[in-house]
């Protein structure tokens, strides 16, 4: 898939800003993806990770390129944050959308 960087990057900058985490909070499909997939953001995530990299997946969380490293080690021993992961599935399920990806993938 080709794409505008700097576009899908502003888009998902304006997708982030309206992420209403403490709604998201209550929302038993959100706390149980979470419970399921926090140990496992590599593999959950890829399709973000096939599209954009550990830089830009940083900036659009507002953390460290670090973090975002660790959190795709596979023997890592504590979960992403609920915060984080809420984010990164608005992301996941943009790109899934623009790739045109298979629809089971969204959850």
């Amino acid at each position: 898939m080709d794409f505008d960087k700097e576009i899908v990057m502003a888009t998902l900058k304006d997708i982030l800003k309206e992420v209403d985490i403490d709604s998201d909070k209550r929302n038993y499909g959100y706390i149980y993806l979470w419970n399921q997939n926090r140990k496992n953001v590599k593999e959950y995530f890829s399709i973000v990770f096939k599209y954009l990299n550990a830089q830009d997946v940083a900036s659009l969380l507002g953390c460290s390129v670090d973090f975002i490293r660790s959190t795709r080690r596979t023997n890592k021993k504590t979960p992403m944050p609920f915060d984080f992961f809420i984010k990164l599935l608005k992301v996941k399920q943009y790109f899934i959308v623009i790739a045109c990806e298979e629809p089971e993938e969204m959850f």
